[in-house]
């Protein structure tokens, strides 16, 4: 499962004000629009004095935190913390549970270390070599191709928890049938068809007593306990940076993103 990485942008030397020109693309207030830049820049606003007033209360200083983490920030995205918030507050991921991971892209290689800071035995399951060996890099324990997964998991007695990390109908299938009875599916990967239904193996579900779990990124007010394993040194995503580009190489990285293989995250430095 060739999965394109998000190419992520480097905010800590930006103010909030170029932020959020960057986003919403231009000062001019649009008439009609649903969201004017007075708007917007007011929103974002909220939200940082959200986190921050949070993670005060939890006796972290978001400015000292900043400044110690640096391209560990741009490195998380909604990649980190989808598959964060799957993990935990979803599945409930505990010590020695078999975790199975299908799709070893940007999602997948963050609940790879994300499983295995929680001391779970992890597969981690691709087609493709480079996925896989990022994979193992991250903390899997066994990797598997993607023709051999079932089969092979259930000899493990099958998994305690499988996660759907690329989002398709094959994947799912897949990871619903490598479960052992009771276990829990996480469905991290958009399920993106024309009618917005994806067929699921409910015999499967319905015979074995499954669950299954769907997990969509995950709120400010959750991010303390994420943060705090990252400056504990327990989860460390500036290992899936792989390279970085100036603004000037951005469009052609974008364009190559659809037909090249992306290994691991291009960090582009205004």
């Amino acid at each position: 499962m060739i999965i394109s990485h998000i190419v992520t942008i480097r905010f800590s030397s930006i103010s909030l004000n170029q932020r959020a020109k960057m986003y919403f693309g231009t000062l001019t207030e649009k008439k009609g629009g649903s969201m004017t830049f007075r708007q917007a820049l007011g929103t974002i606003n909220r939200q940082f004095k959200a986190v921050e007033e949070k993670l005060a209360a939890e006796g972290i200083n978001l400015q000292q935190s900043a400044r110690n983490f640096d391209e560990v920030a741009a490195a998380l995205g909604c990649r980190f913390a989808t598959a964060f918030r799957g993990l935990t507050a979803r599945s409930g991921i505990k010590a020695n549970d078999l975790v199975a991971i299908f799709g070893c892209g940007g999602v997948g290689l963050s609940a790879v270390m994300i499983a295995k800071a929680f001391d779970a035995k992890v597969i981690a399951i691709d087609v493709n070599d480079v996925a896989l060996q990022n994979a193992k890099a991250a903390g899997a324990d066994y990797l598997l191709k993607s023709d051999e997964a079932i089969t092979e998991i259930q000899k493990f007695g099958g998994a305690h928890i499988a996660v759907d990390a690329l989002g398709s109908q094959k994947t799912a299938e897949l990871a619903v049938k490598s479960l052992r009875r009771m276990g829990k599916h996480i469905q991290l990967g958009l399920l993106l068809t024309e009618d917005g239904l994806t067929p699921m193996a409910m015999a499967r579900v319905i015979g074995w007593e499954l669950e299954l779990i769907g997990s969509h990124g995950m709120a400010a007010v959750d991010y303390p306990q994420l943060l705090q394993m990252i400056a504990d040194g327990k989860l460390d995503p500036s290992q899936f940076i792989k390279r970085t580009i100036s603004l000037e190489d951005a469009t052609s990285a974008l364009a190559n993103m659809a037909s090249a293989v992306q290994d691991g995250i291009t960090i582009i430095k205004p």
